[in-house]
């Protein structure tokens, strides 16, 4: 078995789950509202950073090789 997690909208959700139980049943198993290991606001960040990285912009990331010259000078 493999594991995904899908953040989709509220709207979308219903209609997905109707998807799902096309498929036979012993295939896959749904899990609900399982709470989640970072917070909401952690989400957001995360998606947040996910898009500018996606659009390449990387302005608000530490260039490493920078931080370990200046670490090791």
């Amino acid at each position: 078995m493999r594991t995904i997690k899908i953040e989709m909208h509220e709207g979308v959700y219903e209609t997905f789950l109707q998807f799902l139980n096309l498929l036979p049943k012993s295939e896959f198993k749904v899990y609900e509202d399982t709470p989640d290991l970072i917070t909401r606001e952690e989400q957001v960040s995360v998606h947040r950073y996910n898009t500018m990285i996606d659009k390449g912009d990387f302005s608000e990331f530490v260039d490493f090789n920078e931080m370990k010259n200046d670490v090791c000078s």
